[in-house]
């Protein structure tokens, strides 16, 4: 009899475990999040004066206790740091002296990397620039000067293997001692046309071997200007090219791959997609959405942005969840989103009173 009844409980326990509406990497089930908003000030305006724009574009967190927002700022020398409780702008100048513009990436809250570009005197060229955060101040990381142009994207594997890519085909590896320019990328054949431009979108991965890099190349045929994409992964030590928009019609300048090392992109009026190992494509949404951007925290928590109309959606592997309550937002743009796998944050811009802002979207 008392075997029967220990049987029975099992059961009832097993039930209720494939019943928990909870996230199993959070405590609360991400399509009941509640949402709040906060409006990023410049450090030179405290009292919230229109003088400045704040305009983010990135948003990463080592947690949701400790988030960077990169973007432009008026004052050219801000990013803004998220300690659980407020945003607070944070200034990078002297010592960086330039525009961490582009993504920010991490391990740890003393281990901290953000790119973008700096002028030089003499010339109008964007030529690279990366950041780092030691737990206390930014500072610049040493990059032989007047090298590469504008980065974009930043992505490591753990701290001493780093990628970082950007504007005419600028590639930058950083081993944990030194950042090297990487020049045996094999470039696509639409990139020698005279007056092409070709750069890396995104680079993404997980902790195994999976990690990709999306880039896009755009150029003169006729008198159309017409643009092409290519995905390549690395293996071998090497970057390998795998696919392109002329096979797949794909974009891939947003990418994420999840931790199980499924790949997934998006963008504007292309669907949500999934990448097989055949090296076909699933399509998971339909092409009416405009996606900005998409992160997750595993195949069963993905977090997909949408733009024109704002839209926020939720995939946890079977289905899409829309969060109705945000179609109102007064936004011109959503840029970013970032998860942790128990919150979730969003960058967009609104306009006030003829002024760019930034406005945070957090669900917790």
């Amino acid at each position: 009899m008392i075997k029967y009844i220990i049987y029975s409980l099992l059961v009832l326990l097993l039930i209720n475990a494939s019943c928990d509406p909870t996230n199993s990497e959070g405590d609360k089930n991400p399509r009941e999040y509640t949402f709040t908003f906060d409006t990023l000030v410049s450090i030179f305006r405290p009292n919230g004066s229109n003088a400045y724009q704040t305009i983010m574009n990135q948003i990463w967190g080592n947690s949701s206790n400790d988030v960077w927002a990169s973007g432009h700022v008026s004052s050219g020398d801000e990013i803004f740091h998220f300690n659980g409780i407020s945003w607070s702008p944070v200034q990078t100048s002297p010592s960086v002296y330039g525009w961490l513009e582009g993504e920010v990436y991490g391990f740890g809250p003393n281990n901290i990397w953000a790119i973008g570009s700096r002028g030089s005197y003499g010339d109008s060229i964007n030529y690279s620039l990366i950041g780092h955060y030691n737990g206390n101040n930014w500072e610049r990381a040493e990059i032989p000067a007047e090298t590469g142009r504008e980065l974009l994207t930043i992505w490591g594997k753990n701290p001493n293997d780093i990628w970082a890519g950007g504007r005419e085909g600028t590639l930058f590896h950083y081993d944990g001692t030194e950042w090297k320019l990487y020049e045996d990328l094999e470039l696509p054949d639409k990139a020698s046309i005279p007056g092409s431009i070709f750069k890396i979108e995104a680079i993404a991965g997980n902790d195994s071997d999976d990690i990709y890099m999306g880039t896009i190349v755009f150029y003169d045929e006729g008198e159309y200007r017409l643009s092409s994409n290519y995905l390549y992964k690395y293996g071998n030590n090497r970057w390998n090219m795998i696919d392109s928009g002329f096979v797949t019609e794909k974009y891939f300048i947003n990418l994420w791959v999840s931790p199980e090392g499924n790949l997934y992109s998006g963008l504007g009026g292309w669907p949500f997609s999934k990448y097989n190992n055949d090296g076909s494509w699933t399509n998971l949404t339909d092409e009416d959405i405009l996606i900005s951007n998409i992160d997750g925290s595993s195949d069963e928590n993905i977090f997909v942005l949408a733009w024109n109309p704002f839209q926020l959606f939720h995939y946890n592997g079977i289905d899409f969840y829309e969060y109705e309550e945000l179609n109102d937002v007064d936004v011109t743009t959503v840029t970013d989103v970032w998860t942790d796998g128990n919150e979730v944050f969003v960058t967009g811009w609104f306009d006030h009173e003829g002024v760019t802002k930034t406005l945070i979207i957090h669900g917790e």
